[in-house]
């Protein structure tokens, strides 16, 4: 049941994250302007401008300095659901352009060899407050 319960969960997801992207691809393309920051979401880590991040806090606030207009989250390879929900959750405030694409595309391997420094755990977040907010856009 908890299967079941999660792939449909994943296929809402999926949807909202489809006509979410498009209505910030369409908000873009009026404007004309790429987003002006490009995180790259790993199933382990999030890269931006060369540094990795295992804390969306920390992502969130790196993100913060650069006071971008729009962001683009890059979900680069297989693995990467829950950590592109979660980046989806955390930076909603600003517009987002959401693309998937295979970990060996030129847009993710420019941020592929940015590596988690020592010490570091991998990706830390709230499933709850995750889920939560996807159920609330997806019900």
């Amino acid at each position: 049941m908890k299967q079941q319960h999660s792939h449909s969960l994943l296929l809402r997801v999926i949807a909202a994250a489809i006509a979410w992207s498009a209505m910030a691809r369409n908000a873009a393309a009026e404007l004309g302007v790429p987003p002006d920051v490009t995180v790259a979401v790993y199933a382990t880590h999030y890269a931006l401008a060369g540094r990795a991040f295992d804390d969306l806090d920390k992502l969130s606030a790196a993100i913060d300095a650069l006071s971008p207009r729009s962001i683009g989250i890059d979900a680069c390879g297989p693995g990467t659901t829950r950590a592109l929900m979660a980046s989806a959750y955390r930076l909603h405030a600003r517009p987002l352009h959401l693309r998937a694409h295979d970990r060996d595309d030129v847009a993710c391997a420019r941020q592929a060899m940015v590596a988690l420094p020592v010490g570091q755990r991998g990706l830390r977040f709230d499933d709850e407050a995750v889920d939560r907010y996807w159920r609330s856009i997806a019900p």
